[in-house]
């Protein structure tokens, strides 16, 4: 046994030297590597997230002291949800900063915190940097099987670690299958996969030789067999590009708006942060089978020419309940194009979705209108096969926040949220009875043990349709509903589960020991979190 052991030591002493071009690279980029950890507290587990702590390596996109911004990149297993405390160390300089949440994409697997750079020691301030990377259209940027690559990160004693790995595949799907408890994960999203890395826990960054990164080496919560499992993927640097880009533009216009002190009212859309997303879920089919499905062979002509090396054509998997791809799409449904390009891939049709979002805003005409108004004509055509026959299409996009949950409502000892998109995206979402354009939004998503909650059976993953036969299709509603009722009295909801199975309770209320009261994100801007209560 001890010779086994010997012999394991030094095996594990052969693989530990890094080698020379990577530790070169190393030293690049460490200037730019953080370690985040995240802590959420027991009332602030929102949106189905798994665990109360969570820790994971970090990227400097953005480093200005001037203007006091600071951005930091991580994955979604990193920062799942936006109630949460956040804390960076970077590797350049024995200091640790407090972070807020500044944005979390839906349907990537990326989040971005942001730190006061300003406030940080000189010599700090100092020694961080914003990671190189390559200029937006540089066909350098682009990863391809066969690539060198080299990855990055730091160890949980913040060491900077580097290996010269190989991309084997990098046009393969994340395939992230839904939870049984809804809850965030990556949708029509490629990942790059690598001959070798440092294993399931270590996250990072891919750069190329001279330390321009290339993508976020990120870490993905994979359900398996009622547990979650990480697995460590490339996630392109193309969405974070974007990213940082719209948030760099909207400080800029925070920072106009607060100059303009004859304005009697600040402007919310000032601080209306959304991304525009086609509601649908693509999968993927070799054109070796388009022909199969209906596809013309002048179409599987079309697609080839276009995207020689994946030979692939995007299928509809399914639509987000309640959205404007729902009445336009169907499942099985084949791609051909996106805004008048031939689409094969999911960038091609963010790319159709983001031009389509640029069009709109130059074809503003001198009437002023609001964003809603905006949002609900705006659409993106698209050419696909369905039965056999080439139509056109044209579902309207949607302005989804990536804020994240920002309310969190406790009664009777469950905690009430709005309604999630991973909830949503299983494709089913309920109306109120009296408009069938109304959604639902109020969503159980805890209860807590000993509370009448769990004594009536007010369970998690229940919509609240009505309160005593008041309909409640918001978290305002709710409140409004149950305010004025005394401690001690029953209360009769009408609760609708996630296939739809409606279900009637009765719930004694306990406003001594399990009060109303709320958790929620301030709405000046500043991303702090205050407690409303509301037992009076």
């Amino acid at each position: 046994d001890d010779d086994d052991d010997a012999a394991a030591a030094a095996a594990d002493d052969e693989i530990e030297p890094v080698d020379a071009d990577a530790e070169k690279v190393a030293v690049v980029v460490e200037p730019s590597l953080a370690l985040v950890t995240v802590d959420v507290a027991t009332v602030a587990l929102a949106d189905g997230v798994y665990s109360r702590s969570f820790e994971g390596n970090g990227t400097v996109v953005h480093h200005d002291p001037k203007s006091g911004l600071g951005l930091v990149l991580v994955d979604r297993n990193t920062v799942p949800v936006a109630s949460c405390d956040v804390l960076v160390s970077f590797a350049a300089y024995p200091h640790e900063v407090a972070a807020k949440v500044e944005y979390l994409h839906p349907t990537h697997n990326f989040g971005i915190v942001s730190y006061d750079a300003g406030a940080m020691p000189r010599a700090a301030c100092a020694a961080v940097k914003t990671i190189r990377t390559h200029e937006a259209g540089d066909p350098e940027a682009a990863i391809r099987r066969g690539d060198e690559v080299v990855l990055v990160g730091l160890s949980g004693s913040l060491r900077p670690m580097a290996r010269v790995s190989a991309v084997t595949d990098a046009t393969s799907s994340a395939d992230i299958p839904s939870a049984d408890i809804p809850r965030f994960r990556a949708v029509n999203e490629e990942v790059v996969s690598l001959d070798t890395d440092f294993g399931y826990a270590f996250g990072g960054v891919l750069t190329d030789a001279t330390g321009r990164a290339k993508a976020l080496w990120a870490s993905y919560a994979k359900p398996a067999d009622g547990e979650v499992r990480d697995l460590v993927r490339g996630m392109p640097w193309a969405p974070v590009s974007d990213a940082v880009t719209q948030i760099l533009e909207w400080k800029r216009r925070e920072r106009e708006t607060s100059r303009k002190e004859e304005e009697e009212e600040e402007d919310e859309s000032s601080r209306r942060r959304v991304v525009y997303l086609l509601d649908a879920e693509f999968g993927s089919m070799p054109l070796a089978k388009a022909a199969d499905h209906g596809v013309p062979s002048a179409w599987i002509e079309t697609l080839l020419r276009a995207d020689p090396v994946r030979r692939q054509a995007l299928t509809v998997a399914s639509t987000v309940a309640c959205t404007g791809a729902v009445d336009v799409l169907k499942g099985g449904d084949v791609v051909l194009e996106a805004g008048g390009r031939a689409a094969t891939t999911f960038r091609a049709v963010e790319d159709a979705v983001a031009a389509a979002v640029a069009a709109r805003g130059d074809e503003s005409g001198p009437e002023k209108k609001t964003d809603e108004e905006t949002d609900a004509k705006l659409a993106l055509p698209l050419k696909i096969v369905r039965d056999g026959v080439v139509v056109d299409v044209l579902p309207t996009l949607s302005a989804e926040s990536v804020a994240g949950t920002g309310r969190l409502l406790h009664w009777a000892g469950c905690q009430i949220q709005p309604t999630h998109r991973p909830v949503v995206e299983l494709g089913f979402r309920p109306t109120t009875e009296t408009d069938p354009r109304v959604p639902l939004d109020v969503f159980i998503s805890r209860w807590y043990h000993g509370s009448p909650a769990q004594r009536y059976g007010l369970y998690a993953l229940n919509w609240i349709a009505s309160v005593n036969d008041v309909e409640t299709p918001t978290i305002d509603a709710f409140i409004e509903a149950t305010r004025g009722l005394p401690d001690g009295s029953f209360v009769r909801l009408k609760l609708i589960g996630l296939t739809g199975r409606p279900k009637v309770l009765t719930l004694k209320l306990d406003r001594n020991y399990w009060p109303t009261w709320e958790l929620r994100r301030r709405d000046d801007g500043s991303g702090e979190w205050e407690r409303v209560t509301y037992d009076d």
